[in-house]
């Protein structure tokens, strides 16, 4: 009987123990309106950082730059703020002031959307055209390099070009003939070809490994250029989306690469401006009703 009884004590502990180690509706009722103010925090700094930046870029002088940029910050505050003051003061019966609010909102939404769609429109663009350039880089550096080791393989010359000087100068040849062809440089007559034969082949010889020296150099260079571009595959990898979307509805929809370009420039837009009305789905479940 006591062990009996000494089970239900400790049965009934167990319970008590996970009943209180379970979150209570309090806690729960906080946990989803910090995320979501935390959300709106990440959200209105990155509006802050992206419209400061862009509105100083476009002053002229660093104290108009200053100026521009503090205006971009208070206008993204607002547009932060503002739902969530409207709300508050809605809730607290100013209805005059919550309206004056709303109407102001949309406004101020407005100029922060124009700010980072210039922004968002600006970089994308920047960085599609930065790899659109290193593409077509390599893909030049490519096709010289293929014509460049085509022209190595047809050249047969192995001496360098001091071992074909050297050659050179162990070449007899007559006074006359060294004479009047300016060191066997130019051919005058027939008798002074056939005089100096040895040192024109060796001549031909020199001008075709000085040939595949360049060659050999221009390879070298263009190897080096390409290694030090970054390893970009297409211009737009975002692209591929648009055929995959037409893949999966079987054509029923096509999406050019234009289009995922402004889809890619409207969600950067449009996640910042929600940063105000996420703080105020936040501040409103944190608010008990009345």
């Amino acid at each position: 009987m006591a062990t009996t009884c000494m089970g239900t004590d400790v049965v009934a502990y167990a319970e008590r123990v996970a009943v209180s180690e379970r979150p209570s509706r309090t806690d729960r009722a906080i946990i989803m309106p910090a995320i979501l103010v935390v959300t709106s925090i990440a959200l209105g700094a990155t509006g802050l950082v992206l419209n400061a930046r862009f509105a100083a870029s476009f002053g002229a002088t660093r104290d108009a730059a200053v100026l521009l940029a503090a205006i971009g910050v208070a206008l993204d505050v607002l547009a932060m703020t503002l739902p969530a003051a409207a709300a508050q003061l809605w809730n607290r019966r100013h209805r005059v002031f919550a309206l004056v609010a709303g109407v102001l909102w949309p406004g101020v939404l407005i100029m922060t959307l124009l700010a980072a769609t210039g922004f968002a429109a600006g970089n994308l663009g920047d960085g599609i055209a930065g790899r659109a350039r290193a593409v077509e880089t390599a893909s030049e550096l490519r096709h010289g390099l293929e014509r460049l080791r085509l022209q190595r393989a047809g050249i047969g010359e192995q001496r360098s070009v001091a071992e074909i000087e050297a050659a050179v100068a162990r070449t007899r040849v007559p006074v006359w003939a060294w004479r009047d062809t300016r060191q066997c440089a130019a051919a005058d007559s027939a008798d002074s070809r056939k005089a100096r034969a040895g040192v024109l082949r060796l001549r031909q010889d020199e001008a075709t490994a000085r040939r595949r020296d360049a060659i050999d150099a221009d390879a070298q260079e263009m190897e080096s250029r390409l290694a030090m571009l970054p390893t970009v595959g297409t211009a737009d990898p975002t692209s591929f989306a648009g055929e995959l979307v037409g893949w999966v509805t079987s054509g029923a929809v096509v999406l050019s690469p234009r289009d995922i370009y402004r889809l890619r420039v409207a969600g950067l837009v449009v996640a910042p401006s929600l940063a105000g009305l996420v703080l105020a789905f936040g501040l409103a479940l944190g608010t008990r009703p009345r």
